[in-house]
This record gives C-alpha cells, structure tokens and sequence, in this order.
C-alpha cells in the first residue's frame, strides 16, 4: 500500500516538473541572451543558466505562466552586446523590457516574425545603442506600447500596426521623410507619438488620422520644414503640442481653438511663425501653457489673454508691441516671459524686469503710433475688442530691428540714445585733448 502511495506522488511529481519544464527552444533564447549580452557582468543575475528552467525556479526578470516564458524584464541590468537573433522563439512574451543598457547592433528581424504566434503587448528597448532601421516585422507586430527612444536608429518603416497606442522613437538620428505614417490604417488608434529630436524632413504627414491622437512631440526636428497645422483638423482629443524647432512657417491659426479644443500645452518656439497671434486665442479655457518665443509674431498681445486658466505663457523674443494687456496681472502664480519685444511703458508692477525688459530696442515711435489704437482698443465695447486688437496688431512697425542682446535690468534703448552716447564721448575725447 505505502509503495502504492509512494509511486503514484512519484508520478504526479514527475508530471508537474514536465509542465513546468519551457520548450527547449525558449530556454535556448534565454541562455544565449545571456551570453551574448556578457551575463556574468549582469547586475542581477539570479538563477540563470541554472539546470532547472524559469518555470521551475525563479530566474531574475523573467516570469512565466505554466511551461511558457511571458514576461522578459532585465531593465537597467548592465546587458552588453547585441540582441541574439533567437529571441525571436520567446512567442508567448507579452512583455519585453531590456531598457536602460548597453545593447548594440539591429533589432533582429526574428522578433517580428509573423509566421510565429505572438502575445506581445509592451517592447520597451529604450536608452540603448541600437542602431540601423526598426525593422518593418517589429512594427507589423500587434502590440500597444512600444518604446525605441534614446538609441541611434537612422529609419523608421513605412508603416505601423494600427493597434499601437504609444510610440516613441525620440532621440534618436532618424533621417528622411515620415510620410509614410500618414497611409491609412497606421496608428489610427495611437493616442501618443513621440518623434522629436531627430533629423525628419518633409513635414507631417498628409493623410494621417489624429482623431484619437493625446500627445504628439515632434519637437526639435530642424529640417522638417512644417508649413500648415492642416493636419491637426480633426485632433479634438489633443492635449499636448509641441512643434518646438520644427521649420514652422504658418502663420499662427485662428481656427486651433476649435479645432483641438482640448489643447492644454502648446510649444511651437524658436520657429518662423509671422503675423499675429489670433484674438481666439485668449478664449481658450482648457489652455495652461502656451510657449510662442523665438518667432517673428508682430503686432498686439490679444487684450484678454492672460487669464487665470494660464498658468505659463512665454511669447519672448519677437516684434509684439503696444501696452502689456492689463489681464496679465489677473494670476500673479503664473509664470510670464514676454521680455525682448516692442512693449511700451510703464511696465506693470507685476512684471519683473527679467521678465518683461526689452532688448536694446527704441520704443518710442512705437508707443506713439500705437497710442491712437490703444486709445481706440481700450474704448470699445468687450464684443469689439478682438477686432480692434486684430486691426491694430496689423499696422506697421516702421523702423526697428531687435537687438538681440539681453539685458536684466529695467529698459535699453537703440537709435537717437546710440547718436546721443556718441556726440557725448567725443565732446568728452576732444575736452580731455583740449585740457591736456
């Protein structure tokens, strides 16, 4: 009886160690990831290359559900070297996170076979040295998150699966066009991109689907040459836009209220947006941030903008004009950066000199043409104001070139001030050579 009991636990033991035991073939990705990504140098390397599988006992990182490897997670774990190819054979992985280490070399194409089941939901190859093109196989893949920033890719595909909801590839030295984001079906789902600070030419892309679209930065790309925000018609889920650096030539659209209503961060800095900013502008309510610096924008400030919903509002370094709009000091918590520009005095008592000095620029034909459309502007009824704003801010600003060096401390002048300190110092010169 009892060589009966023992048998049968015998048995029953045996048949548990074959379920837990992996397919050879996903012991045989783990084992050589860990060879060729230097393993004994790992910064936790419990329980790897052990006899017994992962699914057996615990190896650092790796989690299983019955004899299959799901879940991948070394991040951060000093990995060296390449991406062994067979990695690929990992095809019930959900989850795979080797970001933050040293690997090099492709993304092996393996990865993407679509010839294997895949589970795959998160890719997280962040913060490495990879390099060459994603691979197209890696963006046929049905996943949701997948994360390539921070390496040294050079192209992307001319496509991504439409089941991906957040990609970022920023940071990296993408060339080329992106036009290819634009055919239908690719990222009809994503709600954030992230492309900045890269080498993109060519614009947006012209028949993208941003309708589900929360974030996208495509900040820092100098040759991208933006010139419509066309492609941002349909973004009503938008909440954050930064454009910063980009080539942006269009001018500042009226309609962006309307069209993503939802906007509450907009940076479209150190860019060559002219003309004006729109009078629609200041009855954007859910906007919190508003960064418009280092542009060519002439004429008023909208009179109502400035409300307490602004949290931040940087408008330095272009050609505006006229009087600081009396709304600014509405939210004395937020922060204003509208130094370097054509304001005219007094500066409020709220506005610190860093914030709102000018930069060696004469004001004072500028203040004296704009008095009869300041008079005019501060008049009117409130149901007239945009418009009157909207006519002034178009009259001309003869004569004055920025003088693009800062100053901290109060107002500097340019022109008859430079002609005045010249006949002062060679009065003082030829007095000196008289006296002497």
């Amino acid at each position: 009886m009892i060589a009966s009991i023992s048998l049968l636990f015998a048995v029953s033991l045996a048949s548990l160690c074959v379920v837990a035991e992996i397919p050879s073939s996903e012991m045989s990705a783990l084992r050589n990831l860990y060879v060729s990504t230097n393993g004994d140098q790992w910064t936790n390397r419990a329980g790897w290359m052990s006899s017994s599988g992962p699914c057996t006992i615990s190896w650092y990182g790796v989690g299983c559900s019955g004899d299959r490897v799901t879940n991948l997670a070394l991040p951060n774990n000093n990995l060296n070297g390449p991406i062994n190819k067979d990695i690929g054979n990992l095809t019930a992985i959900v989850l795979l996170d080797l970001s933050r280490n040293g690997l090099t070399g492709n993304i092996p194409t393996s990865l993407g076979d679509y010839q294997l089941p895949r589970a795959l939901f998160t890719i997280n190859l962040s913060h490495n040295q990879l390099d060459g093109v994603i691979p197209l196989e890696l963006a046929y893949l049905p996943v949701n998150y997948l994360d390539l920033s921070h390496n040294a890719f050079v192209g992307i595909p001319s496509n991504f699966a439409d089941s991906l909801v957040e990609l970022y590839i920023s940071n990296n030295r993408i060339q080329g066009s992106i036009s290819g984001l634009g055919n239908v079906g690719s990222l009809s789902n994503a709600r954030i991109i992230d492309f900045s600070n890269n080498d993109i030419l060519g614009g947006l892309p012209a028949r993208a689907s941003w309708s589900n679209l929360r974030q996208l930065n495509a900040g820092n790309n100098p040759r991208m040459g933006i010139s419509t925000f066309t492609a941002f018609s349909s973004a009503s889920q938008l909440t954050s836009l930064d454009l910063h650096k980009t080539g942006l030539s269009a001018p500042f659209p009226a309609s962006l209220v309307t069209s993503c209503p939802n906007l509450q961060t907009l940076d479209v800095s150190q860019n060559r947006i002219s003309g004006t900013l729109p009078s629609t502008i200041a009855s954007y309510t859910s906007l919190r941030s508003l960064n418009v610096s280092s542009n060519l924008l002439t004429g008023l400030l909208p009179s109502q903008l400035g409300g307490p919903a602004l949290d931040s509002f940087d408008a330095s370094y272009n050609q505006l004009h006229g009087t600081i709009p009396a709304s600014f000091s509405a939210n004395t918590s937020s922060s204003y950066n509208i130094r370097c520009n054509y304001f005219c005095a007094p500066v409020p008592a709220w506005c610190a000199n860093a914030q709102c000095s000018l930069c060696g620029v004469d004001t004072q034909s500028i203040c004296q043409s704009s008095s009869v459309s300041l008079a005019s502007t501060s008049s009117t009824t409130s149901s007239s104001t945009s418009s009157a704003d909207q006519a002034a801010s178009t009259s001309s600003v003869p004569g004055f070139t920025p003088f693009r060096t800062t100053t901290t401390t109060g107002f500097s002048f340019k022109g008859s001030g430079n002609s005045l300190r010249l006949n002062v110092g060679l009065f003082i010169v030829v007095t000196v050579i008289l006296l002497a």
